[in-house]
């Protein structure tokens, strides 16, 4: 598993950076035709209180495309999302109850 820069744009998720992100799996899988990807992004703000938080995302892949994201300049795949889950944004402490996903269902531009 090789970690990746990813920025989300309002619309879709820039996942890459640099020029090493070309030799990933990500990017062979995306250019040999499985367009179809998931994302997770997780984070743990706080082990006392312990909070985590994060978000899956299913979504379409193009790429990839040379772009100037916040990393810098560098190869990108742009991932259009299809359905996401999110859970405990809020960054709530994780108490007796775990907090429950939130699903949403993304409509193609124009839609």
């Amino acid at each position: 598993m090789v970690p990746v820069a990813y920025e989300y744009d309002g619309t879709c998720f820039w996942v890459g950076g640099g020029t090493t992100v070309l030799r990933t799996r990500k990017v062979r899988n995306v250019t040999a035709g499985r367009r179809r990807v998931a994302l997770v992004v997780d984070d743990l703000p706080s082990f006392d209180p312990f909070v985590a938080r994060g978000i899956r995302v299913y979504g379409v892949a193009d790429g990839p495309l040379e772009r100037t994201g916040m990393t810098g300049p560098g190869s990108f795949l742009r991932v259009v999302p299809t359905e996401s889950w999110s859970w405990n944004l809020a960054g709530e402490p994780v108490g007796d109850d775990w907090f429950p996903a939130t699903y949403r269902r993304h409509r193609p531009a124009g839609d």
